[in-house]
């Protein structure tokens, strides 16, 4: 206990300095967000489809691709039953485009985590909760939300696990891993790389849980530290954001508040 407290308190100092080095700095990163329309995987532009009644021929007509192509990325297996990942024809991408479903794109500081879902809004916070300890942050997710990464890093664990329900665990170049729980389907194998972004699984309620969600833990050596002390908050909610856009000319909206449900008290160390 007393390990967890030390590292907990170090790591929040650390991430309390940022919004001063950042002022000095200026240092900022794109992020391209994937959405349900609009996905990525292995560097390919596509969407996870679960293809139930319909066949390779169809979904390729549909996407503007080949069946070789879907199989390729696929590791040549197609099940009808599970998700597989159809790469989109430059043509389609550009009517997604039109009808104004293209990807959020972000500028945020490299030393933050990206938040787990497009559009977040988080429900429980770190911290005891009643006779136990909540080891992460539960963002509000309906079943079959993107999940996404929160930073580079390599994919360690994908699998039951528990109270968390299916789970996905990154490993990230510092050391720190982020957990992403409770998930209903599963994208990614172990040992996958995966971007900032990128959707590695859909939300549900799997596991130890009491609905929809999605249960975000950060990690380092085993020790959960506080998801909110990594997370970007209130002082960049005003920015501008850039959506993909056909015509190539940046279409601008307010990045939504980042907020807590009604029924949380306001975050006492927001940035």
């Amino acid at each position: 206990m007393k390990r967890f407290f030390l590292a907990s308190a170090f790591f929040g100092a650390v991430m309390m300095a940022i919004p001063a080095l950042e002022a000095v700095t200026g240092a900022r990163i794109t992020v391209t967000v994937d959405n349900k329309h609009i996905q990525t995987y292995r560097g390919r532009i596509g969407r996870w489809v679960k293809p139930d009644g319909d066949s390779i021929q169809k979904l390729a007509r549909e996407f503007g691709t080949t069946p070789t192509e879907i199989l390729i990325i696929n590791d040549n297996t197609f099940s009808r039953s599970d998700f597989v990942f159809i790469p989109m024809g430059e043509e389609f991408y550009q009517s997604l485009l039109k009808k104004g479903f293209g990807r959020r794109i972000l500028q945020i500081d490299p030393r933050r985590l990206t938040w787990p879902a497009e559009t977040p809004e988080y429900t429980s916070r770190f911290g005891r909760r009643f006779s136990e300890m909540h080891m992460g942050l539960d963002v509000a997710a309906p079943i079959g939300t993107p999940v996404l990464a929160a930073d580079d890093g390599e994919v360690t664990g994908s699998s039951w696990m528990g109270g968390l329900g299916k789970a996905v665990v990154i490993t990230h170049a510092d050391g720190k891993k982020t957990v992403y729980a409770h998930n209903n389907d599963l994208l990614l194998k172990v040992g996958e790389r995966v971007n900032r972004g990128q959707i590695i699984a859909f939300s549900g309620s799997t596991g130890r849980s009491t609905g929809p969600h999605i249960h975000f833990e950060v990690r380092y050596q085993d020790v959960a530290l506080n998801p909110e002390d990594f997370l970007p908050y209130g002082y960049h909610q005003s920015e501008i954001i850039v959506r993909e856009d056909a015509t190539g000319i940046a279409v601008t909206e307010t990045l939504p508040d980042i907020r807590a449900s009604s029924s949380l008290p306001p975050r006492t160390n927001a940035f």
